[in-house]
């Protein structure tokens, strides 16, 4: 799946309230609630990103913090599984580590998305099929193998895309 959805993952839900007194944030502290697929295929990538983020937010804290305030960042699991993500959402919200007006348009929002990226594969896969039919007499006259070019063709737009596929 696309890297932006590994920083949707773990930037649309990690949402700091510099303010007052609201959810998650006291006189020490402000808590970060967030999800990564870190039981997936996606999890190399995933723990890369949690733990490149904890660094980050080591060297924040160990500057001083955010306005005196210490970040503590809390990641989730949702192992890429849209059910797991609705339930990871919820706990967030209710544990108030993230706030949001409408929280179930919201974990409508990231279920589409997610479902959006696990059928990029599909979509790439009927797109290189597109292309190879409109090439098929080319390839049948100069013996190249449809596998061959299928996986070259397929490679190739999933670079140039920056996709990651499964």
């Amino acid at each position: 799946m696309m890297k932006s959805t590994l920083a949707l993952g773990a930037a649309a839900l990690a949402i700091a309230i510099a303010a007052r007194a609201e959810p998650g944030i006291s006189k020490d502290t402000i808590k970060l609630g967030s999800y990564l697929p870190l039981q997936s295929g996606l999890a190399a990538g995933a723990t890369q990103m949690k733990e490149g983020t904890e660094a980050y937010f080591r060297w924040v804290n160990d500057q001083g913090g955010v306005n005196g305030r210490k970040i503590e960042w809390i990641v989730e699991n949702d192992s890429y599984n849209p059910q797991q993500t609705v339930a990871v959402v919820k706990k967030l919200v209710e544990g108030e580590l993230v706030e949001i007006k409408a929280a179930e348009a919201v974990t409508q929002r990231v279920r589409q998305r997610m479902m959006e990226e696990l059928t990029v594969e599909d979509r790439l896969n009927d797109e290189v099929r597109e292309i190879l039919t409109q090439h098929q007499d080319e390839m049948r006259r100069t013996g190249v193998s449809y596998q061959e070019m299928y996986k070259k063709v397929k490679g190739q737009l999933a670079r140039d895309r920056k996709l990651v596929l499964r």
